[in-house]
């Protein structure tokens, strides 16, 4: 085909076409993009495409970063295959609500309750584990070591373009290859109780992703957490490891994180979160009270309690911590055996 006239289409076909060894998921999202992106100029030559900066805000408009970074990097290497020089754009900078990405850690337990008798509860519960829904739909039962009490990611479930569920023999980065203990005693559970049902072969969970994602969407919906799909679980993990004072290196080995920012813009926001909490909680604890009368008192009453970052820092006696911090404790004291273990 005369380079003149090669379309974007074009570029995106043979750019494919010279990659045969493209993954399943990978391929079924380059045609994604080439269906749904760019549209306006997806059938023009590529030389006759004068403004390439406000196609792309066109698109980057209603879609997420992310989305435009993915589509963008195929665009531009695309073209460049096919010999044409791409001008630099500039990524718009949409504000992004990150305290909806993930659940707080006082809402964890209240979820893995709330949970109980839902159909895929082993899917939810997996993912409050650090697993990725592809990493899920993939485990089998022989990835589960009952007696170790863990649970072993060494593969990946993705769509091909056929819409057809494909298992990789690997993730999706060399770290989210892992093994992590099962933590949350309820899953323990269920996964001991059905383990002996199953072939070692059989899928843990054999559904499509898209069932997954409408039960965990409803389920957070109709027990008023915040809106999100099944990535908002993985990321609750890293909140709690927020909570628990786990260095942010540890919760990306155990979460198989390889970009470390992801991780990092929730713990900012919490740290954020908390600085605001403790300053308002300080500020009220110094205020001057009011006596039966309605006359203010400089005096700071002995029975007050100051609490920064959910924990009770003075008290006129103590108390026992509620039930949520003391399994949160117990859990920050598994882990801490568990990385002294792994190394």
């Amino acid at each position: 085909m005369n380079k003149k006239q090669m379309t974007l289409s074009d570029c995106i076909d043979k750019y494919i076409e010279d990659r045969p060894d493209l993954s399943p998921s990978t391929l079924r999202g380059y045609k994604v993009i080439k269906r749904n992106r760019f549209q306006s100029v997806m059938q023009m030559p590529v030389k006759s495409v004068r403004d390439w900066q406000a196609v792309y805000n066109e698109d980057a408009a209603r879609l997420s970063p992310k989305t435009m970074q993915n589509t963008w990097t195929l665009i531009r290497s695309a073209c460049e295959h096919c010999g044409y020089s791409i001008p630099r754009i500039t990524p718009l900078r949409m504000h992004r609500n990150v305290n909806k990405g993930f659940l707080p850690h006082d809402e964890i337990l209240r979820f893995v309750r709330d949970s109980n008798g839902q159909k895929y509860r082993i899917a939810f519960l997996l993912g409050l584990h650090s697993l990725r829904l592809s990493e899920v739909l993939a485990l089998t039962w022989s990835d589960i070591d009952i007696e170790k009490n863990t649970i072993s990611v060494h593969r990946a479930a993705v769509l091909d373009e056929k819409n057809h569920l494909a298992i990789r023999e690997q993730t999706k980065t060399d770290l989210s290859t892992r093994t992590i203990p099962v933590f949350i005693p309820e899953l323990a559970v269920e996964l001991k109780r059905r383990k002996k049902y199953h072939a070692g072969s059989d899928r843990i969970v054999s559904v499509m992703p898209n069932t997954i994602y409408r039960a965990v969407s409803q389920f957070l919906d109709s027990h008023g957490f915040a809106n999100g799909g099944f990535h908002l679980l993985r990321h609750s993990f890293a909140s709690l490891c927020y909570y628990l004072n786990v260095p942010v290196l540890v919760t990306c080995t155990l979460g198989g994180w390889s970009d470390y920012n992801t991780v990092y813009r929730i713990y900012t926001h919490l740290e954020r979160a908390k600085i605001a909490q403790s300053e308002s909680e300080l500020t009220a604890f110094f205020a001057p009270k009011q006596d039966k009368n309605g006359s203010k008192s400089g005096k700071i009453e002995s029975k007050k309690s100051l609490k920064i970052n959910g924990k009770q820092a003075l008290s006129d006696g103590g108390s026992t911590p509620p039930i949520s911090t003391r399994k949160a404790l117990e859990l920050l004291d598994f882990l801490r055996d568990y990385i002294e273990y792994s190394h």
